[in-house]
């Protein structure tokens, strides 16, 4: 700063508050029916909301935020949400978990007055459960043992369940068949093909699936 001083003169030098921000990378778990694999993708429009971890107040002695008091909100966009120019402080995370994925009601704490740059990579897993399918004869409620029966199963999106890379899922020989590990969900199930000495089941169940089932279908003999 160069002044000319012909005169008694009043010099205001300004300084800028230092600032820090907290990067945050979403990724969602995703599921791929057809090699019955799970796999992260970037999440986007994931809210998450900024907290005053305690009162945030600047050496000057302005409170510029209570503790608890909400200071921001982002919504991710390409699996980013960025707070930035944050005043010097300590704050926590919380994050509105997307309906069908586990929701630990973590809370995230970042001190920005001995690390200003902060960032953070969050996976949310999905919520997940089994279906056992019994295939039984309608008259006698056993099991159809040494079972010819194929059946798909298909979710709320029109994608079918694969097992070892086809869609047409075979009842094994005891009469039943495990499907471990799938997202929450209504799925529908449909026989394709059936004993000889049975009438195919033409009807088309459909089940929600919000915890560990068992689902029974039945034939009808010729």
């Amino acid at each position: 700063l160069e002044v000319e001083l012909d005169k008694d003169i009043i010099i205001n030098l300004y300084n800028e508050k230092e600032k820090g921000s907290i990067e945050i990378t979403k990724y969602l778990e995703s599921y791929d029916y057809e090699k019955k694999v799970y796999n992260y993708e970037l999440g986007d429009n994931i809210v998450f909301n900024l907290y005053a971890l305690e009162d945030v107040i600047t050496k000057d002695g302005v409170l510029h935020y209570e503790k608890d008091e909400l200071v921001s909100t982002c919504k991710t966009d390409d699996g980013k949400c960025i707070f930035a120019d944050l005043i010097l402080g300590k704050y926590y995370v919380k994050e509105e978990v997307p309906n069908g994925y586990i929701d630990n009601n973590e809370i995230y704490t970042f001190d920005l007055i001995n690390r200003k740059n902060n960032f953070l990579t969050i996976r949310n897993n999905l919520k997940k459960a089994n279906i056992k399918i019994e295939k039984k004869d309608i008259d006698s409620n056993n099991l159809i043992e040494d079972s010819e029966v194929v059946i798909n199963v298909i979710d709320e999106n029109k994608e079918y369940i694969y097992i070892d890379g086809s869609k047409d899922l075979s009842i094994s020989k005891d009469g039943t068949l495990i499907i471990n590990n799938l997202p929450l969900g209504i799925y529908t199930i449909k026989e394709v093909s059936t004993n000889k000495e049975y009438k195919l089941n033409t009807n088309f169940l459909e089940v929600e699936l919000d915890k560990d089932i068992i689902i029974n279908l039945y034939n009808e003999k010729e």
